[in-house]
């Protein structure tokens, strides 16, 4: 008799420590999903921000490649078309 009441005792704690251990896996399943969504995130947040700096950066070398034409050939109509054109160029992409 004592016997069988232990058992059913062992048998009622084996099923808390499962309820217990399934419970963690779940949550670390969930933290993990997080994780990966997180960094997949700050990937596509770092991208977008280098992407956006070197427009930038092309924008204002082709300013300086139009200044630079125009002090060659002393014309304010160059340095407006060369920037009209690079600008065009840069946002047709």
């Amino acid at each position: 008799m004592f016997s069988s009441d232990r058992n059913v005792e062992n048998i009622g704690q084996l099923l808390e420590l499962l309820k217990h251990y399934f419970g963690l896996q779940t949550e670390y399943v969930k933290l993990d999903v997080i994780d990966k969504v997180v960094r997949l995130l700050t990937v596509a947040a770092l991208a977008i921000i280098f992407f956006l700096l070197l427009i930038a950066v092309m924008l204002f070398f082709s300013f300086a490649v139009a200044y630079w034409m125009g002090l060659l050939s002393w014309s304010v109509f160059s340095i407006c078309c060369c920037c009209c054109s690079s600008s065009c160029f840069i946002i047709s992409g």
